[in-house]
């Protein structure tokens, strides 16, 4: 947006604000006028009103809760999102000299990490299914690193399990 248009939909923004203020207050106006030639209602009618007022302050309050958390939500969606824009994706030998080093550690954390931003990236990627190109790809991944096809070294166990967390993790993303 240019400078004009901002400063177009700020000055829009006031007016809706006068307008929204001025119904408001011609509304309290009537509200006055209504009650002033109205007779005083009884003590129970006073009573009943209240209490629709305290019921109808609570849904407000309600609904007001829900919005703020909403907001929230979204912001932190688009704070993730940016997040991830930021971060280039590895390259295949990056990211592979990753796994071997966090393999060569035996720490899982640093590995269910690496695996879940690689299936997030290729996913992303893609352009069509997302759910089928994530199961491709753990497909693909999980023929490597599968502990039965690499019989000499016990780390493939740990690398395998973090794979199919990683897996887990990137698939509620998605869904």
């Amino acid at each position: 947006m240019s400078k004009e248009e901002k400063e177009a939909a700020k000055e829009e923004k006031r007016e809706r604000k006068r307008e929204h203020n001025r119904r408001k207050r011609l509304a309290y106006r009537l509200r006055r006028r209504m009650k002033k030639a109205s007779p005083k209602p009884s003590k129970a009618k006073r009573e009943d009103w209240k209490k629709e007022q305290k019921e109808s302050n609570k849904e407000y309050q309600k609904k007001k809760k829900r919005k703020q958390k909403w907001k929230q939500r979204k912001q932190q969606k688009s704070r993730c999102e940016a997040k991830r824009e930021t971060k280039p994706a590895l390259s295949e030998k990056e990211w592979t000299k990753l796994v071997e080093e966090a393999s060569d550690r035996s720490d899982f954390e640093s590995l269910l990490h690496v695996f879940s931003q690689h299936l997030y990236d290729h996913t992303k990627a893609s352009g069509g299914n997302q759910l089928k190109c994530l199961l491709k790809r753990f497909r693909e991944l999980s023929t490597r690193y599968h502990p039965d096809k690499n019989c000499g070294l016990a780390r493939y166990g740990l690398i395998f399990q973090a794979l199919n967390e990683a897996r887990d993790v990137v698939v509620d993303q998605i869904v």
